[in-house]
């Protein structure tokens, strides 16, 4: 069994980020919302959590908390592939629920795409209501935003 803490991320754990993100499949949009400056900037904004899964020093996932003062968003859930079904992405979305409920937030969300049955399966196991009569739209700036 794998002794597991989870902390608050700073700016000084961005390449271990990275690397849980790389390592895992996420796709890393580095040349916009991925880039090291805009992931410092989103590290100072107060409705923003960046917490990591450890194993002694060792980050072995992380996920990002946010909220808009209503709703609260658990995005870029991953982690390491060799401890991948440990429950490391169950205690990430606790950890980010448990920031989210201090924030007064009741109400949690994750987007999902459709052919990621990982994410999906994890989501349900942690008893998110999918819902298929919502639409997403999204505009970026710039397509690598």
């Amino acid at each position: 069994m794998i002794n597991i803490s989870c902390r608050v991320l700073l700016k000084e754990d961005l390449d271990d980020i990275y690397e849980v993100w790389f390592k895992s499949g996420i796709e890393l949009k580095k040349k916009g919302r991925d880039s090291r400056k805009n992931l410092m900037r989103q590290m100072d904004l107060p409705n923003t959590r960046f917490i990591g899964a450890f194993n002694d020093e060792k980050m072995l996932g992380v996920v990002l908390a946010t909220h808009d003062g209503r709703k609260g968003w658990i995005n870029r859930i991953s982690t390491l592939p060799e401890f991948q079904k440990h429950g490391i992405a169950l205690r990430l979305i606790d950890e980010a629920e448990e920031w989210l409920k201090k924030e007064n937030i009741e109400v949690f969300s994750a987007l999902i795409y459709e052919d990621n049955m990982p994410s999906i399966a994890l989501f349900e196991k942690a008893n998110y209501k999918y819902i298929k009569n919502i639409h997403y739209f999204v505009k970026k700036v710039f397509e690598e935003v």
